[in-house]
């Protein structure tokens, strides 16, 4: 399950720096929720298959997935380093990443539910 370790910015309808971070910020948080209610039920429709091997795989991967989406939006910030853009170029990335992920997982769920 993913869970944030920052404290969101409040997201505003002025276009500031703070506010466009904290209305990225919120979409993280939404989309996490969402990756964390489509791995659930991915998680338990391995299980009808009997395959806790399948199932630790699959954590695996999600825990690769979310060391990589925080190394890859880390680097990407890195561009602007020390300056306050830095803290949104990361949440968008996070926010582009979250929904690419969350498509994947739609996928990997409408095959398991077709063979299962």
């Amino acid at each position: 399950m993913i869970s944030e370790g920052f404290t969101l910015l409040p997201c505003t309808a002025k276009k500031t720096t703070i506010g466009l971070e904290g209305c990225a910020e919120h979409r993280i948080v939404r989309s996490d929720r969402a990756i964390n209610r489509r791995a659930r039920t991915i998680f338990f429709l391995l299980r009808r298959g009997n395959s806790s091997a399948a199932q630790l795989r699959f954590v695996r991967g999600e825990r690769a997935w979310l060391r990589y989406r925080r190394a890859v939006c880390a680097s990407r910030s890195d561009l602007y380093e020390g300056g306050s853009a830095a803290g949104v170029v990361f949440a968008e990335c996070e926010v582009a990443k979250n929904m690419a992920h969350l498509r994947e997982l739609e996928r990997f769920e409408r095959l398991l539910r077709r063979r299962y």
